[in-house]
């Protein structure tokens, strides 16, 4: 799955009062808006369909700010996604290279107090070449390795085109609503509308390309057990599991030297 804002730098199984999460408020406006010339890779994945890249694509990372200490930190976090799941797709990072990053496909910002977000597959398609497709705003070299694979992982997960995996409607999650929106006003300082659209708001089934809800994926956000009915929770997740590995693969087909 896939979303278009990203998510928490946090550790522990259940998200602590200083959690931070990724924000998906515009997700709504991209999918009224959907970038032109898009090719997908079937019927009913029209959300992927929509953010999908193709297969074989070289997506070209650069850098608007930071030291290139920092980005290279960043490169070899997110090239878990190309190595681990073998699929036919790459990142370029463009390094203390002079090229341009206005050129870049995904350009990449460290503004700190804006959280962490990246524009949804090929919607970064539609933002100005001047300005950013992803924010990394608690990334630092000193961010412990453990969140700042999370963090990085997730929001490159975001530029592929998965969506927050909450959001999946294979299994609804039964939210405590009043209590969901009490913490995380409290604790992201967001407001009722940002709330319904990152937490409550649900893709329907053809909308997205996947199946089960996977409560281990590096797309889910942490869950606290009270902000759900049944007690249903996620923990904070930092790695690629097998089924987020095996959706993009699918998606983007394996890498032609590997065969399948």
């Amino acid at each position: 799955m896939t979303a278009q804002d990203h998510e928490a730098n946090t550790g522990g199984d259940v998200p602590p009062p200083t959690a931070h999460f990724c924000s998906a408020i515009e997700i709504a406006e991209d999918l009224d808006n959907p970038p032109s010339n898009t090719t997908g890779v079937s019927a009913r994945a029209v959300l992927l369909n929509a953010a999908f890249w193709g297969r074989g694509v070289r997506l070209r990372v650069a850098f608007m700010e930071g030291e290139p200490a920092l980005h290279r930190r960043v490169e070899a976090l997110a090239q878990l996604w190309p190595e681990q799941t073998e699929a036919d797709f790459s990142f370029e990072f463009w390094i203390d290279n002079g090229l341009d990053p206005s050129e870049a496909d995904i350009r990449v910002t460290f503004t700190p107090g804006l959280g962490s977000f990246s524009k949804l597959g090929r919607y970064a398609t539609s933002v100005a070449k001047s300005k950013r497709t992803m924010n990394l705003g608690w990334m630092t070299l000193d961010l412990d390795e453990e969140r700042a694979r999370a963090v990085v992982l997730h929001e490159f997960g975001h530029a592929l085109g998965l969506v927050h995996e909450h959001m999946n409607p294979a299994k609804p999650i039964s939210w405590n609503r009043e209590r969901v929106i009490a913490d995380l006003k409290k604790s992201q300082g967001w407001d009722e509308t940002k709330i319904e659209a990152n937490m409550f708001a649900r893709y329907r089934p053809d909308q997205i390309f996947g199946t089960d809800v996977d409560q281990l994926s590096i797309m889910m956000y942490p869950i606290d057990p009270v902000w759900t009915t049944n007690g249903y929770s996620a923990p904070f997740n930092s790695v690629l599991t097998d089924a987020d590995k095996a959706l993009v693969r699918e998606a983007y087909g394996p890498r032609p030297s590997l065969g399948g």
